[in-house]
């Protein structure tokens, strides 16, 4: 029996609960970087209001060049916030691995400890 046979058997044994997705979501305003998720938090919110304003703006204005230019901020302020809800559930998965790959650590050394 190899190495992944047996980290799959050892793994098997014991179900571990799983967090649900607001509970990982929030879980990244804490911790070593939250000053930085709270800061990428802020920005999404604020770039979601400019994008509100911009899309209202769009819809009143009858000059040509001010709906272009109106809807050229529309679409950065999305583009803006795309990235940030990106970048925040990249960070979301990190942990999620991160989390799994001690669990496994835990479940190696368990194993180790039952063998000697």
């Amino acid at each position: 029996m190899n190495v992944d046979d047996t980290i799959r058997k050892a793994v098997n044994g014991e179900r571990f609960e799983e967090e649900s997705i607001i509970v990982e979501a929030l879980s990244v305003l804490r911790g070593r970087n939250a000053w930085l998720n709270w800061v990428s938090a802020v920005f999404a919110f604020a770039f979601f209001g400019v994008q509100v304003f911009a899309g209202y703006k769009v819809y009143v204005i009858t000059d040509a060049s001010e709906r272009v230019f109106w809807a050229v901020v529309f679409m950065f302020a999305a583009m803006a916030v795309g990235m940030l809800k990106l970048w925040w559930w990249l960070v979301v998965n990190r942990n999620a691995v991160i989390r799994e790959v001690k669990r496994l650590e835990l479940e190696v050394a368990r194993l180790r400890e039952s063998r000697a």
